[in-house]
C-alpha cells in the first residue's frame, strides 16, 4: 500500500519565512542586527544580569568563594540582580550543593557496586590465568586453585570498588561544579 504519510517518519519543512542561510540575528552580510546586539550582550539583558551588584561586597564575595566556589558567586550575583536577596541566593545554591551532594552519593554508590563486580571477575580471571601458568603443583588442584583466586579476586573487588565509588563521585561533582574533595 502506498501512504503519502508514515508515523515512523519525521518531517521537517523549517521555520516559516526563514531564508536558507541566514540566520535570526544576522543581516545577510552577516553583521548583526539590532536584536543580535541586544541578544549576544553588547548592551542587552544578559549584560545587565551579568554585572556586579553593588548590594552584593568583595567581602562578601570572598567569603562565598571561599565557602563555595567561584561559579556561586556568579550565580549569586545574577540571582541578585534578578532581584533576590543575598540570604536567599546563598540558600539556593547550597540548595544546589546538597543535591549535587545527593546525586554524587547515588553515582558513587553504584561506582562502587559496578567496581565490585568488574574487580572481581576480572580478579577471578586474572588469579586463575596467573595460577595455571606459574602456580606450580601446589595450585594444581582446582579447589586449591579456586580458593587462591579467590582471595585474589576479593582484593581486586575490594579496590575497585573503592575506584569506582571515588570516580562516580568526584565526576558528578566536577560536573555541578564543585570541588569534590571540597564537598563530600
Amino acid at each position: 500500500m502506498n501512504e503519502l504519510w508514515s508515523p515512523d517518519e519525521l518531517y521537517h519543512h523549517g521555520i516559516k519565512g526563514q531564508k536558507w542561510g541566514v540566520r535570526r540575528f544576522e543581516n545577510y552580510d552577516g553583521k548583526l542586527t539590532n536584536a543580535g546586539k541586544a541578544r549576544y550582550s553588547l548592551g542587552g539583558r544578559n549584560n545587565v544580569l551579568n554585572d556586579r551588584n553593588p548590594n552584593y561586597t568583595n567581602q562578601q564575595r570572598r567569603r562565598d568563594q571561599q565557602v563555595y566556589s567561584r561559579g556561586a558567586v556568579k550565580r549569586i550575583n545574577r540571582a541578585m540582580n534578578e532581584g533576590d536577596s543575598v540570604s536567599t541566593a546563598r540558600s539556593r545554591e547550597a540548595e544546589r550543593i546538597n543535591n549535587t551532594r545527593e546525586i554524587a552519593r547515588t553515582a558513587g554508590s553504584v561506582g562502587r557496586t559496578v567496581g565490585k563486580v568488574a574487580g572481581a571477575v576480572g580478579g577471578y580471571i586474572l588469579a586463575d590465568k596467573l595460577l595455571r601458568q606459574y602456580g606450580g603443583s601446589a595450585f594444581n588442584d582446582p579447589n586449591m586453585r579456586m580458593m587462591a583466586s579467590g582471595a585474589i579476586a576479593s582484593g581486586a573487588m575490594s579496590v575497585s570498588s573503592q575506584l569506582g565509588g571515588a570516580m562516580g563521585t568526584s565526576v558528578v561533582m566536577l560536573a555541578g561544579g564543585y570541588s569534590p574533595t571540597k564537598y563530600r
